[in-house]
């Protein structure tokens, strides 16, 4: 059972990135459809996706099964047929007409000039513009709406417009993001390096303080980094990895048990690991039973123990271990091991 819940687990993850990865593709090609259609180029299909036709919608002939370019191609002939020119049907039924003079019909007729698809393999897309082909870069097109006759100037914008509307969706989702509210750890140590300086520096204040072991210690809280607030444990992280050779990094840091605020001043080194400069932390994890449990995962485990019993819930925070508080998973871990 687990293993058909971690399966479907992955099926659901993967949906949501070719999901994601379709949305993405669609904003980008959306940027040269529109830019296109502000040139006056003729876009012949707008695609997300690749390979085979899966549905199609056209003006005058509606959502279809496959492809409407045949169709679309059957009723621009009979249109001809009826009232073309001589000899736009001789050559119609010599079947040398220009691409050109059928989208002219096709016009004519009032059938759109793009065709608007969802394809089978969910990667990718694109759009057709007349006058431009991928596979055929030598090809070239007179018709005044074609992709060669719109000037540099114009062909420029529709290059770029791609990229412009993914700068643009980023700026929005970036906004929305932090509307939202975006969680980040607090600014408190997990793990703690005994090798690193986080857990070989002796606060400033150490001996004032009466305290006389080196180091941060799991369940910390830095108030202050170099002066300024630490609103976030990503703000640990940065002051770290962006610090000089050689520069301390001073942190201003609260411990239960200590009425006075810890000053540590540390050198960052580099981490062999991440390839960035550290002080050797994590940020400190939760004493909270998480409340959400899918599968009943936790909740059977928690039977296995016989924790159930006890009346250990989901949702549950874990306030202190013997009458010692903590505040952090590790300073738990720390305190079961001994």
């Amino acid at each position: 059972m687990e293993f058909l819940s971690s399966i479907i687990t992955t099926l659901i993850g993967i949906f949501w990135i070719i999901l994601g990865f379709g949305a993405l593709i669609f904003i980008h090609e959306l940027g040269h459809f529109l830019a296109a259609k502000w040139a006056g180029i003729r876009a012949e299909a707008f695609a997300v996706g690749m390979g085979p036709v899966a549905l199609a919608w056209r003006k005058g002939i509606g959502l279809r099964y496959g492809s409407t370019l045949a169709e679309y191609e059957r009723l621009t002939r009979e249109y001809i047929q009826k009232n073309g020119s001589d000899d736009l049907k001789a050559r119609e039924k010599d079947n040398t007409l220009k691409p050109e003079e059928l989208y002219r019909m096709g016009d004519e007729l009032g059938l759109g000039e793009t065709e608007y698809s969802l394809r089978w393999l969910p990667i990718g897309g694109f759009v057709k513009m007349l006058g431009q082909e991928d596979a055929n870069p030598e090809y070239v097109s007179d018709d005044p709406k074609s992709y060669n006759s719109c000037p540099i100037g114009k062909r420029m914008i529709v290059v770029s417009a791609g990229v412009v509307m993914n700068l643009i969706l980023a700026a929005i989702l970036f906004v929305w993001a932090f509307l939202v509210g975006v969680r980040l750890p607090a600014p408190v140590i997990g793990h703690v390096s005994f090798t690193l300086p986080a857990g070989t520096t002796m606060a400033d204040n150490a001996a004032a303080l009466g305290i006389s072991e080196p180091g941060l210690k799991a369940g910390d809280l830095v108030t202050m980094i170099d002066g300024k607030p630490a609103n976030t444990f990503a703000d640990l992280q940065i002051a770290s990895a962006m610090s000089k050779v050689d520069q301390e990094v001073v942190l201003t840091v609260q411990r239960e048990g200590i009425d006075e605020p810890l000053q540590f001043s540390m050198v960052p080194q580099l981490d062999q690991n991440s390839g960035l400069r550290s002080i050797g932390i994590t940020p400190g994890q939760s004493t909270t039973l998480i409340d959400k449990d899918q599968d009943d995962i936790i909740k059977r485990e928690l039977m296995r123990l016989g924790l159930d019993e006890a009346g250990l819930e989901l949702g549950m925070r874990m306030l202190s271990v013997n009458g010692i508080p903590v505040t952090t998973y590790e300073q738990f871990s720390d305190l079961a091991a001994l």
